[in-house]
């Protein structure tokens, strides 16, 4: 599905979800002592998604398309199952709170621009500078972050899976940037 999905030059309809989908789960079952704070973070992302989709804050005005399936209030469920797996990835990197942020952060400076973009899961209702996303949707997700990873979490388990779960989503994201 990986490769598939970089090489495909639109997607399937089906794709995009059942990816999401599954890392979500493979993020949550791989685990098992984590999955309150995976669930509790999706669920937060995915309320930060609804309340930003209706109002435009924390991160801008922006609409989702529907190439991500099935939505509740503007939001493809599987938005919950995007949060879990970056928070699982970035607390594999650091538990620092601001400098988890800050990871989190970086990693929607790859995600979006080709998400929003090439890949049209959402449109920005006002485009940034930057690659058309605007720079209220960084700062909203570094206060999503320092949100998220100040929360009274116990500490993460180095778990393998979940370190290459993301970055294997980061690649996936790269590879898509790249013109075919």
């Amino acid at each position: 599905m990986w490769f598939g999905g970089v090489l495909r030059a639109q997607d399937t309809g089906w794709a995009a979800p059942l990816f999401l989908l599954i890392a979500g789960v493979i993020a949550l079952l791989s685990a098992p002592a984590d999955w309150k704070p995976l669930l509790v973070t999706g669920a937060i992302g995915f309320a930060l998604e609804t309340f930003g989709v209706h109002t435009g804050f924390p991160f801008g005005r922006y609409l989702y398309t529907g190439k991500l399936g099935i939505s509740l209030l503007g939001v493809p469920l599987v938005i919950a199952c995007a949060w879990m797996v970056m928070f699982a990835f970035v607390r594999q990197l650091t538990s620092h709170v601001w400098i988890a942020a800050a990871l989190l952060t970086a990693t929607d400076l790859l995600i979006d621009p080709v998400a929003s973009g090439v890949l049209d899961y959402w449109r920005w209702l006002h485009p940034g500078l930057y690659f058309g996303v605007p720079v209220s949707n960084f700062l909203g997700w570094f206060a999503a972050g320092l949100l998220l990873f100040t929360l009274p979490w116990p500490r993460a388990q180095k778990n393998a899976s979940q370190l290459l779960l993301g970055a294997s989503i980061l690649l996936f994201f790269a590879a898509r940037a790249i013109p075919i």
